[in-house]
């Protein structure tokens, strides 16, 4: 992914920009491929061709493009997987159900485990569309509860449900921010927030719900025993004092607890009063064997002055009815977290976690590592606790960690394939195993270059450049003679990388430091030239050489938003920013992506805009000056490169690549994509491409509710 945005300038650049550098690169690189007319796709030994239809062609009886996960191996030896959080579980009886999500925001997929026999054995179950089919990503479930045949998943504007936990349907849903989740004898009650003020939600079967704003309070957890509610949450009220000789308004917030006898109709304030040495806000609101429970921190004091000590603990304390309170037992530590259903409860203070079958007598049950999300108890009183630890997620029952990596599907290999370029052979670059990562050569050979990734190659007259970050966020730059052996070279000391090429004044890799967009130039691989000063609140994108010097494009900050910047050299070194390009008609704000060129001739891609619109713009000149416009049909863009005969743009279209050729960069038809492996279940996109004689060579990836593959064609130019 090209980073190089200024954080200053980041938070109004569009994500689809932000994003789309991994995505592929100008001509020599790996870019979007598109099929107008004949096409030959080979994958994994196979040959397969397209042959144009009615209007937009229709596919040859052939199979589509295969998957590329035994051309672009990962690290055997190291199965680190993608990011992976575990944010909640449940348990009712013997069933527990753990959910969580793996991936990057934007492309993550929801997860659930499953367990039928209070922990011991663990399954990932399936997840599906309303329809049946493979549901959307980036869902991030937050809360789940569920029993007796109905279970409940939500996330932000989405639910999932299912009657025996071992397979989830998802659908939209009207909620909003949501913290909180209970089952009741009647229904649900989700807690959280609409449209900033307080809400709860009501709901007979997990799929219709209904909202009420008259609750009083922003509550942020919530339980039930039976049909009675109680949530935890906070209150404000505005109180006006007399300050020497004026009144003063402020707005007082107060922590409290509400009930609700209706399942989460009509609340009140409840009041828990202090006992057993406690003292402070009371916390950990959890339902459990027939009653609601909640922790103070408590203390005593013992002996004389002299010796006198300060013990401190926890009291919990029970209600059967949500109303009247009394201090049940104590926990020797200071608890931060409490967890419970029918078959008990459990307490974590600091890294020690304790187990009760009533609130009252509190035993040890082990310890947890990492940062602990949620807390549930199994039948026969077995605590399961579940959270993350650094970048993997942690599961854990009595104290001892679930080994996930041996669970079926649950850990995939994190591989990305971001850039591919053609020279003395080929040479993909990305991460796997959370490594940066080289793939070479014809029998695409693997090469880890330590923890970080790789965004970028370029190959010149002394080999090989490619660039990235390290696993500290800092630039990373790598080079090579052949394509075989590797070796570190400093580019920059600070700044981040963004992309590099190799034209006829030497390798010239752009990006931004120090709040600007910023320059590296050499001959030689070694020796790298860094550029003078530009704008601050500029960054670059991207970069392509031509027949006179060098043009990047990117953005800059303005008051209106961020806004296409382009800037040409001769050199390498010095640089002049050309006028700023006229966005499209509708669009006030956007960036340029990426860029290709053929001959004098350059097509930018960028988006703009709250959706992330995709748009293109075309120079005859040089980039001296612009032409911007949107292919018809034309939404998110992922790609753009170079033919011997035109250019191609690579998008998404309900979830399937869509793609456009131009002979001129000017006027755009959309080509179709079926049948050639680049739609069907799961979201396809098309990463990138390179020329290699008359082919391309495009790589993509396909993902689902399972996980990502990387793709890999070559097609005939079109």
């Amino acid at each position: 992914m090209s980073e190089a945005a200024t954080p200053a300038a980041a938070a109004d650049v569009p994500q689809q920009v932000l994003s789309a550098g991994a995505g592929g690169r100008r001509g020599g690189l790996l870019r979007a491929v598109a099929m107008a007319a004949a096409v030959v796709v080979v994958a994994g030994g196979g040959v397969y061709a397209l042959s144009k239809g009615e209007g937009e062609g229709r596919a040859s009886a052939a199979p589509g493009a295969e998957m590329a996960d035994q051309v672009f191996v990962a690290n055997q030896a190291r199965p680190d997987g993608l990011v992976q959080d575990v944010a909640a579980v449940a348990a009712v009886g013997a069933t527990v159900v753990a959910i969580g999500t793996e991936g990057e925001e934007s492309a993550s997929r929801a997860e659930f485990l499953v367990s039928g026999d209070a922990g011991r054995t663990w399954r990932l179950a399936r997840v599906r569309g309303a329809d049946g089919g493979e549901p959307t990503l980036g869902d991030r479930p937050r809360v789940v509860a569920g029993g007796q045949g109905a279970w409940v998943a939500l996330g932000r504007g989405v639910v999932w449900t299912s009657t025996d936990a071992r397979t989830w349907t998802r659908q939209a849903a009207p909620l909003e921010q949501v913290d909180g989740l209970a089952r009741t004898a009647s229904g649900l009650v989700a807690v959280g927030k609409a449209n900033g003020r307080a809400a709860v939600w009501i709901s007979a079967d997990g799929r219709s719900w209904e909202r009420n704003d008259r609750v009083g309070a922003t509550f942020d957890r919530v339980a039930s025993v039976g049909d009675v509610v109680v949530a935890r949450g906070t209150s404000s009220k505005k109180v006006t004092k007399k300050k020497k000789k004026r009144k003063v308004t402020t707005t007082v917030h107060t922590q409290g607890y509400w009930r609700s006898a209706d399942g989460g109709r009509t609340w009140a304030p409840v009041t828990i009063r202090q006992g057993e040495g406690s003292f402070g806000n009371a916390w950990g609101l959890a339902g459990g064997p027939g009653a609601f429970f909640v922790y103070r921190e408590g203390k005593r004091v013992t002996g004389p002055k002299k010796r006198r000590k300060t013990e401190r603990f926890s009291v919990v304390f029970g209600s059967a009815d949500g109303t009247t309170w009394s201090p049940y037992g104590r926990v020797n530590g200071r608890v931060v977290r409490l967890g419970g259903s029918g078959a008990g409860l459990t307490a974590l203070a600091g890294a020690r976690l304790f187990r009760s079958k009533d609130g009252k007598a509190w035993q040890p049950a082990g310890e947890t590592q990492g940062t602990v999300n949620g807390m549930s108890v199994g039948e026969g009183g077995v605590p399961v606790v579940v959270g993350r630890r650094a970048e993997d997620p942690y599961l854990a029952v009595s104290g001892q960690a679930v080994d996930l990596k041996k669970v079926p599907g649950v850990v995939q290999p994190e591989r990305t394939v971001a850039a591919i370029a053609a020279g003395s052979g080929m040479v993909a670059v990305g991460s796997s195993n959370r490594e940066a990562t080289v793939w070479s050569g014809g029998g695409w050979t693997r090469y880890g270059l330590g923890k970080g990734r790789l965004t970028d190659v370029a190959y010149g007259p002394k080999g090989w450049v490619a660039i990235g970050r390290d696993d500290r966020e800092k630039a990373l730059a790598v080079t090579s003679p052949d394509g075989k052996a590797w070796a570190p070279v400093t580019v920059s000391g600070e700044g981040a990388l963004g992309a590099v090429t190799s034209g006829a004044k030497g390798y010239v890799v752009v990006g931004v430091a120090e709040g600007a967009a910023r320059t590296w130039r050499s001959a030689d691989l070694k020796k790298w030239t860094r550029s003078a000063n530009l704008d601050k609140g500029t960054w670059m994108r991207d970069v392509v050489a031509t027949s006179t010097g060098y043009v990047a494009v990117g953005g800059r900050q303005s008051a209106g938003g961020s806004r296409p910047a382009v800037w040409t050299s001769a050199d390498g070194v010095k640089w002049t920013a050309a006028p700023a390009p006229t966005l499209p008609s509708g669009l006030t704000a956007g960036v340029l992506a990426q860029v290709a060129v053929r001959g004098d001739r350059l097509v930018a891609m960028g988006s703009g805009g709250a959706s992330g619109q995709g748009f293109v713009g075309e120079s005859a000149d040089g980039g001296r000056t612009w032409r911007m416009a949107v292919p018809a049909g034309a939404t998110t863009l992922t790609a753009v490169t170079a033919t011997a005969k035109g250019f191609v743009l690579a998008g998404v279209s309900q979830r399937d690549v869509a793609l456009w050729t131009s002979p001129d960069g000017v006027a755009w038809q959309r080509s179709p994509a079926r049948g050639t492996g680049l739609d069907g279940p799961g979201d396809q996109r098309l990463t990138g491409m390179t020329a290699l004689g008359s082919e391309l060579v495009a790589v993509g990836v396909t993902a689902d509710h399972r996980g990502e593959s990387p793709t890999l064609w070559r097609t005939m130019a079109p």
